[in-house]
């Protein structure tokens, strides 16, 4: 049985894979070290590519149907630029920004495409006793978000398009903190070795999330108006900071989780997920898990039960259990072994939207299993060790289960949680995997997202050209 059902998702991947569209192939010359990211302007849907290596930047400007517009090169304006940590996108301007060893020093790099003119600028931060925890490209700004340990506050540096920046300070003395007793506290908590005290998970909502992000206790979501962080250290609830970028300041909110009565156990494992104004709750326990839908004012929307001796009966595929790649793949049957493994690693679910409904993944995933760089084989090594390190949430998620064990299965439910019973379709990820797999001599591959459609971009090395491909899901 598990062979063909394998067999069977390899043929329907495949035979849908080679859909994709080339939208356009660019000849040109690139150095082996040279990496390719991209912004995307939201309002034009016109495209930037960035193709940097050591000394200088390139920037491609493309319109709507990927035809090359014009283009602007710059030299490195700082010598110890060392990564690219966000960006603003306007209309024809694009902003980079550059981070280095010296957390107080940000530089950017303008390239405006009306004046053909390109714009070096450099910020010195008054950082004191803080603690960097994500940046954020949105609304026209670039955010870095900081914990300032001596106030318990947080601390936001502003950028905008115009070349200024503003340093917002949100105190949180109003918030009540019920797991640990204050703000720094809660991050001073650490779960190694899958997360470390201090960090914060981002969640882009433009690709679907994978359990290594998912799983994550401490979380972050955005949009034009808001940060909201997710706090799930305590099994009892989920605790909600939302952060306003019209008015920054901080106010939270507690979610319940269900009761320790329905499991009789206190041993559990507990997480969540947040998906437009709906937030997802698992928690089991080694015989029994509940995921709970319940809306941001704590009311239960659904719940669904998985028992130990009862089939799952609102799943969409077989429950899938990976050993360090796609290539090591099995099926569980039964119901039991799924619970206990995934409340033996670490427990997560994840949403992703398409069109008006919601695949969505349960299951767990542990910890890097060993010192090796934890690259998928479709990617490589040159995809990871970046000179410039744009961070791209949709080619990490790639990446995400290498030399890691992974216990899950998908489910499709509609705006109200009610199941979906029919056929899973593949995603874009999916046609793009099944796509790079037979991919060899390629290098500075990007993947981004315009609308509704997936674009894959990378260079042949024979053939000298940047090809863009289009996927949809």
């Amino acid at each position: 049985m598990f062979k063909k059902n394998i067999l069977i998702a390899f043929l329907l991947i495949n035979a849908v894979s080679f859909s994709q569209e080339i939208v356009n192939s660019i000849p040109i010359e690139l150095k082996r070290d040279s990496q390719v990211f991209q912004s995307v302007d939201e309002t034009s849907k016109e495209l930037t590519l960035f193709i940097a290596d050591k000394l200088k930047t390139k920037a491609i400007r493309l319109d709507a149907k990927m035809n090359i517009i014009d283009s602007l090169s710059a030299s490195k304006s700082e010598k110890n630029q060392t990564k690219i940590i966000g960006n603003i996108t306007g209309v024809h301007k694009t902003t980079l920004f550059f981070g280095s060893s010296n957390p107080k020093k940000i530089t950017s790099q303008s390239f405006d495409f009306g004046s053909k003119a390109i714009i070096d600028k450099t910020f010195d931060l008054d950082i004191k006793d803080e603690i960097y925890l994500e940046k954020f490209s949105v609304n026209n700004t670039f955010i870095i978000l900081h914990l300032v340990k001596s106030t318990n506050a947080f601390k936001l540096y502003v950028f905008d398009s115009a070349g200024n920046y503003d340093v917002k300070n949100i105190a949180t003395n109003e918030l009540k903190f019920y797991h640990r007793s204050n703000l720094y506290d809660t991050f001073a908590d650490d779960f190694l070795p899958f997360e470390p005290s201090f960090s914060l998970q981002k969640i882009s909502p433009e690709s679907p999330t994978s359990l290594t992000d998912s799983a994550k206790k401490r979380k972050c979501y955005y949009d034009k108006k808001k940060i909201i962080i997710t706090i799930d250290t305590n099994n009892n609830f989920t605790q909600l900071i939302n952060i306003d970028l019209e008015k920054y300041i901080a106010t939270g909110k507690i979610i319940k989780n269900t009761p320790y009565k329905s499991f009789n156990t206190t041993e559990l494992n507990s997480n969540s997920f947040l998906m437009e104004d709906n937030l997802y709750q698992i928690k089991t326990s080694s015989t029994k898990s509940i995921l709970s839908i319940k809306d941001l004012e704590d009311n239960l929307i659904k719940e669904y039960e998985i028992s130990a001796n009862k089939s799952i009966d609102f799943k969409n595929s077989d429950i899938i259990q990976q050993n360090g790649s796609a290539k090591s793949t099995k099926t569980i049957d039964e119901t039991g072994p799924f619970i206990r493994k995934i409340n033996n690693l670490n427990l997560g679910v994840s949403l992703y939207k398409i069109n008006d409904k919601y695949f969505t993944t349960l299951g767990s995933v542990s910890e890097v299993r060993d010192s090796g760089p934890a690259v998928g084989g479709m990617f490589g090594v040159v995809g990871v060790l970046m000179y410039y390190a744009l961070s791209n949430p949709t080619l990490e998620n790639f990446n995400a289960y290498a030399n890691r064990k992974v216990v899950y299965f998908n489910s499709l439910l509609d705006k109200n949680g009610n199941h979906v019973k029919e056929d899973l379709k593949p995603l874009a990820f999916d046609k793009i995997q099944s796509f790079m797999m037979d991919k060899k001599d390629i290098t500075s591959q990007t993947i981004f997202k315009i609308n509704e459609s997936y674009y894959l971009g990378y260079y042949e090395n024979k053939l000298q050209k940047f090809t863009i491909l289009k996927f949809t899901d």
